[in-house]
């Protein structure tokens, strides 16, 4: 039964980041609305906190840390301040950056390759896009027009989504450019860390799955 709960959020946690990365460019002008921003990041928020196997103390403060930063979300909606809104996108943030650094922990600590682990691996790479996606857009409040679209500034979360994938993947269309410093170092970090990841994770999980094969060769051999 827990192990069906987990494989089922794990795919909710997917669902919830490809809804974003798939569906927000047919929303057109819709997508740059605070309320859909605001239900999409409160979703991976809570997707997040139960994708995760935990004992009883870390699921704790993993609700309490998710409950905070989802209440952070909605109040910053209520309450349209400019401090708010900073403090709750970099609350958000820093708890999916928890949330992504216990996957990949999980994914190095697991002894066999199963339906979960493969599923932390895809979400733990998703969250990194979305993650700085976020980034981009906290860049923005501090210095507008860090991105560039020709010689217009990018001033939306759909096409932070948009370049954050695309930086990620190191794919680099050239239509969207960094122009201020931290936008070019942010640039630099995430198109290092998806390359990096990928090495690390593939190697990781073709090391475990040769192991655990050889294993039952072995058990096999035995028998």
């Amino acid at each position: 039964m827990k192990w069906r709960n987990l494989k089922r959020n794990n795919i909710i946690l997917f669902l919830c980041i490809m809804t974003i990365i798939l569906i927000y460019p047919y929303l057109g002008s819709y997508a740059d609305s605070i309320l859909i921003r605001k239900i999409t990041l409160s979703l991976i928020a809570l997707s997040s906190i139960f994708a995760l196997d935990f004992d009883r103390s870390k699921r704790r403060i993993m609700i309490i840390a998710g409950g905070f930063s989802i209440f952070l979300i909605w109040l910053a909606y209520l309450i349209a301040e400019r401090w708010l809104e900073i403090s709750s996108l970099i609350i958000v943030t820093l708890f999916m950056i928890y949330a992504l650094i216990i996957m990949v922990w999980r994914i190095a600590r697991s002894d066999r390759i199963n339906a979960i682990i493969i599923f932390n691996a895809v979400n733990s790479y998703l969250l990194i896009g979305v993650i700085g996606a976020i980034l981009f857009a906290l860049a923005e409040f501090f210095n507008p027009g860090g991105l560039c679209h020709g010689d217009t500034a990018v001033e939306s979360f759909r096409v932070f989504i948009y370049y954050s994938f695309v930086t990620l993947t190191t794919l680099g269309y050239g239509d969207i450019t960094p122009v201020s410093a931290f936008a070019e170092s942010l640039s630099i970090v995430l198109s290092i860390t998806g390359q990096l990841y990928l090495a690390i994770l593939m190697a990781m999980l073709v090391g475990k799955y040769l192991s655990s094969s050889n294993k039952k060769k072995l058990k096999n051999v035995d028998d």
